[in-house]
């Protein structure tokens, strides 16, 4: 087993994950010179590292706790607790590094999570098309892990789509992961929201409405259901929708939507006077 661990070390390294702690100086000063610290206590002083932004002191704990592990797992959850500690420092290659290395470890029984995790680190890297491949990857584990997994797995590779501004690809990965899992309404929500890019807003208001069937309290899917309303001059169904919001009144969305309605408010009233104007000219 030590000799696996260290060959994920060496991996690690040859990936230039972290710049790494050579001399006894450089590990005393991150405070993980001591053999005898508990896996525990490393990845305790580890957060304190990250706090200050420390990266390679953070790697350098977390790798000497791996170290300590007695099982694989055990040490493959470490490395994967690095990997979303340098996500945090927004050290996102670093991050794909490290979750490569641990799927690579033992590829037969990497899940699907891993590859997501993988794929919005590259992502967030800047790697956008091998993102889309760890994605692919993990729909792939999904399936076999069952519809709920896969539901998942689609839904972040919706994200990533939606993020590199290709609605159409978004829309149809959402609406996928929507019919592998209704209960998930954040799938419908974004499903509705990438027809609704497309300016398909009748599409996106039946997608919003299954949000909203799914989750009656998902208020920013009724917000955007009533803009779609609006765009396809549906006023009074779209004002309805609107009021329901506003009720959230300590929220970001519910000050937009009582906004929105005071704008409409006046713009009717605008609207009757130029007519009732117009009939007293005649």
């Amino acid at each position: 087993m030590k000799v696996k661990v260290m060959r994920l070390l060496c991996l690690a390294l040859a990936l230039s994950i972290i710049a790494p702690c050579h001399s006894k100086k450089a590990t005393s000063d991150c405070g993980c010179a001591d053999g005898k610290a508990s896996k525990e206590h490393l990845i305790s002083i580890a957060k304190q590292h990250v706090r200050n932004q420390n990266e390679e002191c953070v790697s350098e704990c977390y790798f000497s706790a791996a170290r300590k592990a007695k099982a694989k797992r055990e040490r493959q959850d470490t490395l994967l607790e690095l990997s979303a500690a340098l996500r945090r420092m927004e050290s996102h290659l670093s991050a794909a590094n490290v979750i490569k290395g641990v799927i690579d470890d033992d590829k037969h029984r990497a899940t699907s999570d891993m590859w997501t995790d993988y794929a919005l680190s590259l992502f967030d890297a800047g790697r956008q098309e091998e993102a889309l491949l760890a994605h692919e990857e993990s729909v792939k584990v999904a399936k076999k892990e069952g519809d709920e997994e896969a539901s998942r797995a689609l839904y972040n590779f919706g994200t990533t789509y939606q993020r590199s501004d290709r609605p159409k690809d978004a829309a149809k990965t959402f609406k996928l992961s929507f019919k592998l899992d209704q209960t998930n309404a954040k799938a419908a929500s974004n499903w509705g929201e990438s027809l609704a890019k497309l300016e398909l807003h009748e599409e996106a208001i039946k997608a919003y409405t299954k949000a909203l069937e799914a989750d009656r309290s998902f208020f920013d899917a009724e917000w955007n259901l009533a803009l779609s309303l609006l765009e396809v001059d549906k006023r009074k169904e779209a004002k309805k929708h609107l009021k329901k919001v506003a009720k959230r009144k300590a929220s970001a969305v519910g000050k937009k939507a009582k906004d929105l309605l005071t704008a409409l408010k006046k713009e009717e009233e605008e609207s009757r006077d130029i007519v009732q104007n117009g009939s007293e000219e005649l």
